[in-house]
């Protein structure tokens, strides 16, 4: 053990560089007090000696008392001497010998504090320092740096140093003693990391395939064993056995490892052979079975990878066997093998690799001659279709003769290429139909294809341009056409312009999709929030794209989009739909802008749409629609008074062609002309307007009322002026006036459904819209109307049910009746019995106060 430094020892000098300036003579104090105490003892020593005796023991009980007090006043508050002099708990000229307590106790506290300290230093020190653990010096350096330090800050308190000292002096030589402990267990790990070291690397030489190489490894391994080093030879055998063992479990080439650890010795017995190696070989065991099982695999895996990646491609591009065969030695047995086999394990694999080689040469002779023939094969397909016979004939030898094919074969595949040729008729007349088709469509270099042109063409048109030449695209495909044979009149020539007309329909709505996508997100639907400049932008480019459709169908004879289009008009243009919403509107959006643009660019409409009575009707409704459009009344409007003057006018249209024959003896006003003709219109609006009919909706159904019960009354009494007269006093009779809107009494409404009621129910389910009012719209084929309820612009409105807002909605006779709910019934009885006191009122006016009328 190294000899303890004689700072260990060293007692604090007197100087004080811890106490505040402030207090300078406390350790003084401590001193002068003692003297004092001991003078006081001995002048009563010379009054008597018992009197002496009795007052030292007095003085000595109450000294210790006040040391003890001292030493409870440090501990229990944990403050040091000086801390404590400091905030005034200790005085030392008033009571010295707590003063001494209070620096004892203090002195311990702050040994203890030193230790945990030291402790710290010490721990930073062993991990920064490498030399640290070389001898016992340096932990003598760094103790009597930590006691020199502790000195100073210890102050001139002597009873304070001397309670430090003796707290930490004990823990300062067993720490002593415990370095010198960690010395020797750093130089034992030091050397034996040494050894294991000397271990790895005779395990890396030793797997070596030259056997002078393996010879140094043992002799190498086995004279680190017997050399001697400081450390017990069990430490040494058991380092070698752990570094051996380890390189079985885990290392790349176990075998060898185990082969070499089998030749070392230990004194006169091997190695591998003492107790503790045959233990740990017997848990290793399962592990180093595992590495050898791994081992394999992976050599094996290594093995078919550097086959079948390089030494095969190489064979294939043309290595020679002898280098094939030297390869695979240096894989096995050259100074850089991969792996390391028996002999016997070693030639079988180098037969397998050889007989590898031979089946991928092979195959490579195989696929070669497939690639050949296939090529051989697909020219005689490409030339059988060249119109010149020889030519396509000349280029087959000469393929045949760049890829070595031989003789024999050559007159093989020479007469499968005449015997294609000769079938290939169609096939050579429809690829130049396909050349030609391609030329009209896609162009040449010189002149745009079709599909160009129109594309084109169609883009201007949307950016505000002319019509596309519909007539010009038309001329060439004929042209083409009659190059093939086919005259226009032809049914193959209205098969083909049906192809066509479907090839310029797709070029067109890619344009028109192109458009959507960059101004409507790529939608031209009404869409739940569009605005109305939204919703009309949407439905002109609609009609447009339409307007073209049609316009090519003309030309190419294809009415699909027309009759299409006429059809879903008409399925929408029915009550049921326009009371549903604008959204599912757009079919009548569609015609009724194509019809615009149509007439805006002249074209033949009567040539577009369908002809016949019908189609002057259709013709007329939407000249009707559009001029209204233009005028700026609303889509939802126009659709609706289309719906219903649709209705009714044609029903009137038929009333009157029934009785036209009949009645046209007896008045003149289905044209229009003469007297009975302006009388008629004249009656008709003075009647609508004394009866108070100011809803706009009204008119057709009023006009289609007045009209029928007019041919009735011309029925029955052959002249024009007592029909007018039937007509009027029906309509008095037979209907009501509700806000402004004819209504039907009767016709399946219950007795109580008068005016008063139909008031109270619009208030009831139409809350808050004094201008909602009852309209007809239709009827069913008894008769009974169809109503629905607009405001007085002609907007649907939405009923509240159970305070909550529903869709637009029609109306039939019966939902009205059930629609008496006591609310109903009680407003309707409120406002007949008002009615009635009015009219009493008029009649009292009429009677009694003519003044007054």
């Amino acid at each position: 053990m190294a000899t303890q430094g004689p700072s260990l020892q060293v007692q604090a000098s007197p100087v004080n560089t811890f106490v505040a300036a402030a207090a300078p003579a406390v350790a003084l104090y401590d001193q002068q007090q003692a003297n004092m105490a001991l003078q006081l003892v001995d002048a009563f020593s010379d009054l008597s000696v018992t009197a002496a005796r009795f007052a030292g023991s007095m003085k000595a009980e109450q000294n210790e008392e006040d040391i003890k007090a001292g030493m409870d006043l440090v501990n229990k508050s944990r403050k040091s001497y000086q801390k404590l002099v400091e905030s005034g708990e200790i005085k030392p000229t008033e009571n010295p010998w707590m003063a001494v307590g209070a620096q004892s106790a203090s002195g311990t506290l702050e040994g203890m504090k030193a230790r945990v300290e030291f402790e710290r230093i010490y721990a930073l020190k062993s991990q920064e320092d490498p030399k640290f653990f070389d001898s016992p010096e340096a932990f003598d350096a760094l103790a009597a740096q930590y006691v020199q330090n502790a000195n100073v800050n210890l102050g001139d308190g002597s009873y304070q140093t001397q309670s430090f000292y003796q707290t930490f002096n004990t823990y300062i030589a067993a720490k002593a003693m415990q370095h010198e402990e960690a010395i020797a267990k750093f130089r034992e790990e030091r050397i034996l990391t040494g050894i294991q070291a000397n271990v790895a690397k005779a395990v890396q030489d030793y797997g070596s395939p030259y056997g002078p190489v393996q010879v140094d490894s043992l002799k190498l391994l086995q004279d680190t064993i017997d050399t001697p080093t400081g450390v017990s030879r069990q430490a040494v055998n058991n380092a070698v056995i752990d570094s051996l063992v380890y390189a079985m479990a885990n290392g790349s080439n176990p075998e060898r490892t185990e082969e070499l650890a089998r030749q070392l010795k230990s004194g006169t017995g091997g190695l591998m052979d003492t107790e503790y190696a045959r233990a740990l070989m017997a848990k290793a065991g399962a592990e180093i079975e595992r590495n050898k099982d791994r081992l394999t695999r992976e050599e094996s895996v290594a093995f078919s990878n550097w086959l079948s990646g390089e030494l095969i491609p190489s064979a294939l591009k043309g290595m020679k066997d002898e280098d094939i065969r030297i390869a695979l030695n240096e894989y096995f047995a050259g100074p850089e093998r991969k792996i390391t086999v028996s002999a016997q394990e070693m030639e079988s694999k180098i037969g397998y690799a050889l007989s590898q080689i031979e089946k991928a040469r092979n195959e490579e002779e195989r696929r070669v001659e497939e690639e050949k023939e296939t090529t051989i094969v697909e020219l005689i397909g490409q030339e059988s279709l060249n119109q010149d016979r020889e030519q396509g004939l000349q280029k087959l030898k000469g393929t045949m003769e760049r890829l070595g094919i031989p003789e024999k074969q050559r007159w093989m595949y020479e007469d499968a290429f005449d015997r294609r040729w000769e079938k290939s008729e169609n096939e050579r007349l429809q690829r130049e139909l396909n050349q030609a088709r391609s030329v009209l469509w896609d162009g040449t270099t010189a002149a745009p294809g079709l599909t160009e042109v129109s594309a084109k063409e169609f883009a201007e048109n949307y950016k505000g341009g002319n019509l596309p030449n519909f007539g010009s695209w038309k001329t060439k495909i004929d042209n083409f056409l009659k190059a093939q044979g086919v005259t226009p009149d032809s049914e193959k020539a209205k098969t083909a312009y049906g192809q066509y007309y479907s090839e310029f329909e797709r070029i067109l709505d890619a344009q028109a999709q192109a458009l959507a996508n960059e101004n409507f997100n790529g939608n031209v639907r009404p869409a739940p929030g569009d605005d109305d400049a939204t919703r009309a932008a949407k439905a002109a480019f609609r009609g447009r794209t339409l307007m073209l459709k049609m316009q090519l169908g003309l030309t190419f004879d294809d009415q699909r989009v027309v009759s299409q289009s006429v059809n879903e008009f008409l399925r929408v243009m029915n009550p049921d739909a326009v009371e549903g919403g604008a959204i599912d509107m757009w079919p009548a959006e569609d015609l009724i802008y194509a019809y615009s643009y149509a007439v805006l660019n002249t074209l033949p409409v009567e040539m577009i749409l369908p002809g016949g009575e019908n189609g002057r009707a259709l013709q007329e409704t939407l000249a009707y629609a559009s001029n209204e459009i233009a005028s700026g009344v609303s889509m939802d409007n126009v659709v609706r008074d289309v719906v219903s003057r649709k209705f009714f006018g044609e029903a009137s249209r038929v009333t009157r062609e029934s009785l036209k024959m009949n009645l046209m003896g007896y008045a003149d006003i289905t044209t229009g002309k003469g007297e009975d003709a302006v009388d008629y219109t004249s009656r008709f609006m003075g009647f609508m307007s004394n009866a108070g009919v100011t809803q706009s909706d009204s008119q057709p159904f009023g006009a289609y009322e007045f009209q029928r019960h007019y041919f009735d009354g011309l029925g029955r009494t052959h002249n024009h002026k007592a029909a007018m007269k039937y007509a009027e006093a029906a309509m008095k009779e037979n209907y009501m006036v509700v806000r402004g809107s004819l209504l039907p009494r009767g016709k399946g409404f219950k007795d109580f459904v008068d005016e008063s009621y139909i008031e109270a129910w619009l208030g009831a389910n139409y809350p808050g819209n004094k201008d909602a009012s009852l309209v007809v719209v239709s009827r069913d084929v008894t008769g009974a109307p169809f109503m629905a309820v607009r405001d007085a612009e002609g907007r649907a409105l939405s009923p509240v049910v159970d305070g909550q807002r529903q869709e637009a909605r029609l109306y039939r006779v019966n939902d009205i009746n059930e629609g008496a709910t006591d609310m109903v019934r009680q407003e309707a009885m409120r406002a007949r019995e008002f009615r009635r006191m009015q009219e009493q009122a008029q009649r009292f006016i009429f009677t009694n106060r003519p003044e007054l009328q």
